[in-house]
């Protein structure tokens, strides 16, 4: 599934599809029933989930590392 922008969205952020492009094919049907059950059973706080998540993949390191 390919994320869907409203057109006002992608002119006021440049290079939004692309990063999103990267991100997308990752987050798997798998993958999000897996951060979502995080949150919604073991009460992880959604940003930290996501913030695990993308270092994980290797989006980014984690500066306290």
């Amino acid at each position: 599934m390919a994320p869907v922008f409203f057109t006002e969205t992608i002119e006021a952020n440049p290079g939004l599809e692309e990063i999103f492009a990267e991100i997308s094919p990752r987050l798997t049907d798998e993958v999000l029933r897996g951060l979502n059950r995080q949150i919604d059973v073991d009460g992880a706080e959604p940003a930290d989930v996501a913030y695990a998540w993308m270092v994980e993949e290797g989006f980014f390191t984690d500066p306290t590392e």
